[in-house]
Formats: structure tokens, sequence, C-alpha cells
């Protein structure tokens, strides 16, 4: 993971800001680098831990997973306290990976 941001990052930024909000591509003061990660198939991961059933987990995944937060975290609520979900999860099963 490249953890510094080079010149192109700024370079980049300030021409979609040119082409999309001109009014906004003025003099860059800070740039992080941010994580991003996804599981192998882009899909989310939901469901009990295998080993401490106690424990529920989730990786809704970076970028389109912040869309979705308000019914994942329905999700989780469920099944942190019913132990079901009204939701197909099935395809979030981390057991996919197996």
């Amino acid at each position: 993971i490249r953890r510094e941001v080079v010149p192109d990052d700024a370079r980049l930024t300030h021409l979609l800001l040119e082409k999309y909000m001109p009014d906004a591509n003025g003099a860059q003061l800070a740039a992080e680098v941010c994580m991003f990660t996804n599981t192998p198939d882009t899909h989310f991961l939901i469901d009990f831990h295998p080993v401490h059933s106690q424990a529920v987990i989730a990786s809704p995944c970076s970028g389109h997973g912040f869309k979705f937060t308000p019914v994942v975290g329905e999700i989780l609520k469920q099944l942190a306290l019913e132990e079901t979900t009204s939701y197909d999860i099935a395809a979030f099963n981390p057991a996919r990976f197996n």
C-alpha cells in the first residue's frame, strides 16, 4: 500500500476539479492517503464469527459500502439482538471464500 501522496495525485485531482467543479479548483491545502479495501469478489462480509458465535462481523468494504450504512446497520442490529435478520444475507457469508 502506498502511504504517501505523490505529485501526480494532485495533478489528477486538479484535472477533475477543473472539468467538473472549476470554482473549487484552488490551491491544495492538504492531502492524505486513504486505504481502500475490498473482498476479492467486491461483496460485503456479514455474518456471525465462525468460532465466536456471540460476535457479529461485517466488512461493508470501502468506497461503495458507505451508501449502504443504514441497511448494514439494521442487519447488524437484528443479528446482534435477535440472532436473525429479515434480510437475505446469504451472498455475504464469509464461507464463500473457503
